[in-house]
């Protein structure tokens, strides 16, 4: 009996669940990578992903740029999103200008975002804090 109770921890432990509520908001990319060697790292970036989708899973992505006051620069471009689930693993699907494309949500949580494109590059992301709040 103890030894499933530990495996019934384990096995909780292990399961890698996605809440795409957290998908909503601002994000700022931390690094590049591919097979564990980095290709960019980013301690500062002037501009951040925005991310909204519905209770469809649709939505857009967009970037914006954030200004010292607190607002944000907002450009009219943005990407039609659709999030999908496919086998326990969430795609996001994109189709821009003609172009489709997807990206696999690898994690998920309130604080991080990471995003593996189909050439195996992952795209890390932290949860946007606005520099200064009401401008001060």
């Amino acid at each position: 009996m103890k030894r499933l109770i530990i495996l019934f921890f384990f096995t909780l432990s292990c399961n890698n669940q996605i809440n795409l509520d957290f998908i909503n908001g601002y994000w700022e990319i931390v690094s590049v990578s591919k097979n564990n060697e980095f290709f960019k790292e980013y301690p500062f970036s002037n501009a951040v992903d925005f991310f909204i989708i519905d209770s469809l899973n649709n939505g857009f992505r967009k970037k914006i740029k954030p200004k010292i006051n607190g607002s944000f620069e907002i450009t009219l471009h943005e990407i039609p999103i659709s999030i999908k689930n496919n086998n326990n693993s969430y795609e996001i699907n994109y189709i821009s200008a003609g172009n489709q494309y997807v990206e696999t949500i690898s994690k998920l949580d309130q604080d991080k975002l990471v995003i593996k494109n189909s050439e195996g590059m992952i795209f890390s992301y932290k949860r946007f804090e606005k520099y200064f709040d009401n401008g001060k």
